[in-house]
């Protein structure tokens, strides 16, 4: 069964979301010091995110949250980290952010990047 959890994003420059299930194009995820978040079911994961986002549209920050899958602990995550491999961000995994229905991409018109491809 495929578990989801809720991942804080760097709000990108000049992006204006629409819609609080909106993904923005530009996607970093924030490093965690607690690692990531908990596991739960997509309809969870999509109103939690939905919440979350709704209050950072009231009182704009640097942070937005996405739905993404979670992945599962690697067997060595017992030995901890590699903190070379992590200060390097050789040891996170590649994110994969879902966009819930009734989301959009937002705005993107006002970023200093509008004019690249990731922008159409």
């Amino acid at each position: 069964m495929t578990r989801y959890q809720v991942t804080p994003v760097w709000w990108p420059d000049g992006w204006e979301p629409r819609d609080p299930l909106d993904v923005p194009r530009c996607i970093r995820p924030e490093r965690r010091p607690d690692g990531p978040g908990p596991q739960m079911d997509y309809r969870q994961a999509v109103a939690a995110v939905h919440g979350l986002n709704r209050q950072c549209l009231d009182h704009p920050g640097a942070t937005w949250y996405v739905v993404s899958e979670a992945e599962d602990p690697p067997a060595t995550a017992a030995a901890g980290p590699d903190i070379a491999a992590v200060l390097a961000g050789a040891a996170e995994p590649p994110l994969r952010v879902l966009f819930p229905e009734g989301g959009g991409r937002g705005d993107c018109s006002h970023c200093p990047a509008h004019g690249h491809p990731c922008a159409e």
